[in-house]
């Protein structure tokens, strides 16, 4: 998902850049192709270190419910625990 989104931002900034300033020695797919995985590559990082983070609250809060010994919907609780 991260890699499609920034495929797609780094095709408009590669295109909108190769417009205004030209193409460069390595011509225009190169520069717009270079755009577009450097950009890709960086937001499916950043998205992914998102995911990773949001799903350790997850499984944090199910060990903070176990923890007490109360069974809840863990979906319901992070809920109204975090998703105010």
């Amino acid at each position: 998902m991260g890699g499609c989104v920034g495929l797609s931002i780094g095709f408009v900034f590669g295109t909108v850049t190769v417009l205004t300033s030209g193409p460069g020695p390595k011509g225009y797919m190169k520069t717009v192709g270079q755009y577009m995985l450097q950009s890709g590559a960086s937001f499916a990082f950043f998205l992914a270190i998102g995911s990773v983070i949001r799903g350790d609250e997850m499984r944090r809060a199910r060990i903070d419910m176990n923890r007490d010994g109360v069974v809840y919907d863990v979906v319901e609780e992070y809920k109204k625990r975090y998703l105010k």
